[in-house]
């Protein structure tokens, strides 16, 4: 009896341990998606230390078979909501990422959506998760008034990609990278930008610019004041999720102007990563969360919407490129694509 029951410990310790299976749902390949699920999970797949699925078009998401995997994994909220209270019904485990506030404000493009579908959505989606996944200290208070299990995951930029890689000569350059969700935010530039390139011969490029949309010409009024566009103001045309990041090849500064409402207090600080991936340093506005990167040499902070007086001052002190170092040393260490996603791995091992 002895033996045979040491001879079954054995094979049973022999044997390898079965895998957990996860599916990694991802509704739409956008900026969210591809830097909080798709990459990331990319990454874990490729260490092989779980069995690991992609379902992305309405196809492969409708043909999912849950009871298959244990472990389910989506962005924000699911297009099909039924999914989720399947896994739920099947004894999945779920983990919920989440990188935005679900209370939208009306000037936001996404605000009918979130109204009429979103919110509940993905209030729904944390209650019912056994893990929540999110960018910043701030958010994560947010989240844990409604799920106790959040955890912070920093954002991070894979730097072998080729779009963190480009090169290109330009004159001095004076950069943003957003969408006409930040319409609102744009407006801290009216009458701040010109000035600065006028008087330092420099051009001012707005990336993520689209020539078929009223917004994106908004955009633009707000920035320059006038209807006539300027010498100094350049536009780079809205492109991929994989092709964004050379944008920042053609920039020396990159700026992220940001009103202080409760919406944008729980955002993150992804601005300040991309601009680090190109060695550049980042001028911000002085409001959460973009102060989370006090300690960050290679952030300056815009007091009192003082624009033109910041950007002058640290084109005059021909400290940029020193700066854009430091943001990069610092951004390597708290914003580390490794250490984050080693992470992901030990908080899925402990469902």
């Amino acid at each position: 009896m002895n033996k045979l029951k040491l001879e079954a410990a054995s094979i049973a310790t022999d044997e390898q341990p079965i895998k957990k299976r996860i599916i990694v749902v991802i509704d739409g390949l956008g900026g969210v998606d591809y830097h909080r699920t798709a990459m990331p999970f990319a990454y874990i797949k490729e260490k092989g230390v779980f069995d690991i699925d992609f379902a992305i078009t309405e196809k492969e998401i409708k043909s999912v078979e849950i009871e298959k995997y244990d472990i389910l994994v989506y962005s924000r909220y699911l297009v099909d909501m039924s999914l989720l209270q399947k896994a739920v019904d099947k004894g999945l485990k779920v983990v919920v990422d989440i990188d935005d506030y679900w209370n939208v404000p009306k000037y936001n493009p996404a605000y009918k959506v979130y109204k009429e579908k979103a919110k509940d959505a993905v209030l729904k989606s944390l209650s019912l998760a056994d893990q929540v996944w999110t960018t910043t200290p701030q958010l994560a208070w947010n989240v844990a008034q409604k799920n106790k299990n959040v955890y912070v995951l920093p954002n991070y930029i894979d730097t072998d990609e080729p779009q963190w890689n480009d090169k290109n000569e330009h004159p001095l350059t004076i950069g943003y990278v957003g969408g006409f969700s930040h319409l609102e935010d744009v407006k801290l530039l009216r009458e701040q930008i010109g000035p600065v390139c006028e008087k330092y011969n420099a051009r001012f490029l707005l990336c993520g610019y689209n020539h078929l949309d009223p917004l994106s010409m908004e955009m633009e009024y707000q920035i320059t004041g006038t209807k006539e566009r300027p010498k100094w103001f350049w536009v780079g045309e809205g492109t991929s999720v994989i092709n964004y990041g050379k944008y920042y090849s053609h920039m020396d500064i990159a700026i992220a102007p940001l009103t202080q409402t409760n919406f944008n207090r729980f955002k993150s600080e992804l601005k300040i990563v991309e601009a680090a991936a190109y060695n550049l340093p980042c001028v911000v506005s002085d409001v959460e969360p973009y102060t989370n990167h006090s300690d960050n040499e290679g952030v300056v902070f815009v007091k009192n919407n003082q624009w033109t007086k910041t950007l002058s001052q640290l084109i005059e002190s021909g400290q940029a490129k020193e700066l854009g170092k430091k943001n990069a040393e610092y951004c390597k260490i708290h914003h580390n694509m490794h250490r984050i996603n080693e992470k992901r791995i030990k908080l899925l091992n402990e469902l």
